[in-house]
């Protein structure tokens, strides 16, 4: 799912909220008690929903940016998450080695936790294609996997330094994975070839998004940027999150 520069600039707002003590109402008016965020998707609808890795590991609803909910608790640290074209949500937890599908009703589903055969190690982030093809990283193991329709992940690609943050390319073809050295990785859907797209030398990057003209926006928090790449990996630009105005 490809977002406009506004819609994404929108989603990194919310990480300047203070986080505090989340409650256990069902709607919580203006961020009351918001606890620190993890993943942020958008719906098919246009919903915002959020990752949290406290109070049992929150799947959160958003509301038009000034209430919220929680809809389900994995019982680990939910971190990625991500909707396909149908709208169903998918979760990557590292804590409890796995993706879940979670309704919206609450219900969560273990889709796997298995890298063929293997335990997956710590899953960080999740991306999907327009087809329904379900990509995460697998960041403890250092590797990128891909979901078959049996269940199993399959490694895309290995011997990746802790990769972490995941986006598709605009027109499906392309995997683009951030790692712990900064670099940023452009990567065939199938594995076969592997582009290091460019290096983030402010550190870590733990966010990619993807905008309708193929440019890429990788957050890095520990300096409070935002880096705009264009699809060729050129920088057209960094902003820093507290240059932004709230909403």
């Amino acid at each position: 799912m490809h977002f406009t520069y506004h819609a994404i600039v929108a989603a990194i707002l919310i990480y300047t909220i203070s986080p505090s003590k989340a409650e256990n109402s069902a709607f919580v008016p203006a961020f009351s008690g918001l606890p620190p965020l993890e993943g942020l998707a958008v719906s098919p609808q246009g919903g915002l929903f959020a990752t949290s890795g406290t109070h049992g590991g929150l799947v959160i609803q958003i509301f038009q940016m000034k209430s919220w909910k929680v809809i389900a608790r994995t019982g680990g640290q939910p971190r990625g998450i991500a909707f396909n074209k149908a709208g169903q949500l998918y979760v990557a937890d590292s804590a409890l080695g796995c993706i879940f599908e979670i309704s919206l009703t609450g219900k969560t589903t273990i889709l796997t936790e298995r890298n063929r055969g293997a335990p997956l190690v710590a899953p960080e982030a999740i991306a999907i294609t327009g087809a329904g093809d379900i990509y995460f990283t697998d960041t403890g193991a250092s590797r990128v996997c891909r979901l078959t329709a049996e269940g199993d992940a399959v490694p895309v690609v290995s011997n990746i330094k802790s990769p972490g943050p995941i986006a598709i390319s605009t027109d499906g073809r392309c995997v683009y994975v951030g790692d712990a050295m900064g670099e940023i990785w452009e990567i065939s859907q199938d594995g076969a070839q592997r582009n290091n797209l460019a290096t983030v030398l402010e550190g870590c990057p733990k966010g990619i998004a993807i905008d309708a003209d193929g440019r890429l926006y990788i957050s890095v928090p520990s300096e409070g940027k935002v880096i705009v790449l264009n699809s060729r990996g050129n920088r057209e630009r960094t902003f820093l999150v507290g240059e932004l105005a709230g909403p």
